[in-house]
């Protein structure tokens, strides 16, 4: 009996730890970089595109990543970095939980914990009056590992 009580419990000692590494663990199914540009009604097109017009007000951008594995609650941190200082930064939170802007006034990093709905996390940004055209560049980093950089140009809208 006590030989059948050693093997249950060395069986045990060797699944706990095995279960509980598996708990934590994801991988990136798929990742993408979106566009969005509104209407006068506030409805928007959405397509997947490395090139986001300068339009005020009007266009949006961003990412999404999707995970697979057991994902109850993560950290990311967004490193968004422009080809020169905007304006402004307009809506952009500066607090533990929020975005903190580079001396430069070039980045802003952004640190959040999220709850992934079916898998998907995603970050997005507008453009605004006195955003610089040029290259971009989002790295996100998912509970401190690198997991994918985004790279996009902000071009001058048509008839501009």
């Amino acid at each position: 009996m006590i030989r059948l009580l050693l093997i249950f419990l060395g069986v045990m000692l060797f699944l706990v730890p095995v279960r509980a590494a598996r708990a934590g663990s994801w991988s990136v199914e798929r990742s993408e970089f979106f566009v969005q540009i509104y209407d006068e009604n506030d409805k928007y097109t959405e397509s997947l595109s490395t090139l986001v017009p300068l339009l005020p007000g009007l266009g949006c951008f961003g990412w999404r990543i999707k995970l697979k594995g057991d994902v109850a609650t993560l950290k990311y941190k967004e490193i968004f970095t422009l080809p020169k200082a905007p304006k402004e930064w307009i809506g952009v939170e500066v607090t533990s939980e929020g975005s903190k802007i580079s001396n430069n006034y070039r980045t802003a990093i952004t640190e959040r914990t999220v709850t992934p709905e079916k898998g998907m996390i995603e970050s997005r940004w507008c453009i605004a009056e006195g955003d610089p055209t040029g290259k971009h560049q989002i790295q996100v980093f998912l509970d401190g590992q690198f997991v994918r950089q985004f790279d996009f140009d902000v071009v001058s809208a048509l008839g501009e």
